[in-house]
């Protein structure tokens, strides 16, 4: 199957309600099958059924990562029925669920699940649970893909943990989104995943007047000096010096764009993906000297001065020439070409309602959409234009 190229324009067409991006019906012959094109609720339009395969995964699924050997993508939810959900790279089959149910009502209480997933390479799975203020522990098995559950750590009340990360120490790094009152800072916690105790804690007490700036995804340098936080409110990602555990504290600032929402490093952890959620760009960071390298603008040619592709995950192909972004807004995944420090857009894939998140297993991409699905994107052979997109931040 080949990309449609964004310059394709006898194939793909755009259109704008209520200053959104829409994705249209793509011609049946492009595509697969016969399809059609849905309204949503929203006003917008979406090609059904999207591209690949369709997995019920629970309502609200948010979040996406691959178990250490492949063979699983677990998807986290966060509407009223959230599960823990193991998909089968192989073929997209649900392979095991476990349910976290709410108690919804007038005493309604929350049992949380909220973005976060993090593994451990002996299949030590750590899932956020948000407002119920803990972090779930699994162990997934690597034959079958159930979950057991081995632990909680219990965070401090009103923590809220959200995303996740993991270093070669045992050091789990916790952002801790919305600590529910406008007059406290939000924070990243460190715990002891030997002992499940909390061992460091970085408060943003600086960041307007201390007020919360809602970190919420994160990322860790395996050796475990560095932690990169996303600040969805402050446009920024926050650098701390972590080498102490017991003692992280700031190291640097890094403006990438507005609302900063997901981080992927690459695999020698040389350069980390910024997705800059309401500046409908992504970024790349240096880690030697944490300076932003390039920005590339996310947005069709026709569209370039209308906001609202809102990138929301990030993947990068096994060679790390490509990256993959799921676009929330324009229920599309872009595909975005590296070449050293260039980027270059070279299309959009179709895909379900609202995606927010992507991972690549085995020959597909992997990706949760807001209907409740887990959405299999088989191999795409993407078309490299001749001309470079322009990048709205030089290298450095």
């Amino acid at each position: 199957m080949t990309l449609i190229p964004e310059k394709a324009r006898k194939l793909v067409r755009f259109w704008m309600m209520s200053l959104s991006l829409v994705l249209p019906a793509i011609p049946c012959a492009a595509l697969v099958g016969a399809q059609m094109t849905d309204q949503l609720v929203t006003g917008k339009k979406i090609t059904t059924p999207p591209l690949g395969t369709l997995t019920n995964v629970g309502s609200l699924p948010m979040n996406l990562i691959l178990s250490p050997s492949g063979k699983f993508a677990v998807s986290t939810d966060m509407g009223l029925r959230q599960s823990l959900w193991s998909i089968r790279t192989a073929d997209g089959t649900g392979a095991s669920h476990f349910d976290f149910p709410n108690n919804p009502g007038p005493k309604a209480t929350s049992n949380g699940l909220y973005y976060g997933l993090a593994f451990k390479p002996d299949g030590t799975l750590y899932a956020a649970q948000g407002s119920n203020d803990s972090i779930a522990i699994f162990k997934l098995s690597d034959v079958d893909g159930s979950f057991t559950p081995i632990g909680v750590i219990k965070t401090k009340a009103g923590d809220d943990p959200s995303g996740l990360a993991l270093d070669s120490r045992g050091i789990l790094y916790v952002a801790n989104n919305d600590p529910g009152s406008f007059s406290m800072p939000s924070s990243v916690a460190l715990y002891d995943t030997g002992t499940l105790a909390e061992v460091g804690r970085f408060s943003f007490t600086n960041s307007f007047s201390g007020t919360p700036n809602f970190p919420l995804a994160i990322a860790a340098l395996a050796n475990g000096s560095r932690a990169y936080v996303a600040s969805q409110r402050d446009s920024a990602v926050y650098v701390l010096n972590t080498t102490d555990a017991h003692a992280p504290g700031l190291a640097d600032t890094i403006h990438t764009g507005s609302h900063p929402d997901a981080l992927l490093l690459n695999a020698s952890q040389s350069r980390l993906f910024v997705a800059n959620g309401h500046s409908d760009t992504v970024s790349v960071i240096n880690t030697a000297n944490d300076q932003v390298i390039a920005t590339l603008l996310l947005r069709p040619d026709r569209l370039q001065g209308v906001a609202g592709a809102t990138p929301t995950g990030l993947a990068l192909s096994q060679d790390e020439k490509t990256l993959y972004v799921t676009l929330g807004d324009m229920n599309a995944v872009a595909v975005v070409e590296i070449d050293s420090e260039d980027l270059e857009l070279a299309g959009y894939i179709p895909v379900g309602w609202y995606p927010t998140g992507v991972v690549r297993g085995g020959s597909n991409l992997w990706l949760p959409t807001r209907r409740a699905h887990g959405l299999a994107i088989p191999t795409l052979r993407t078309t490299r234009e001749s001309s470079k997109r322009t990048q709205i931040t030089s290298r450095t």
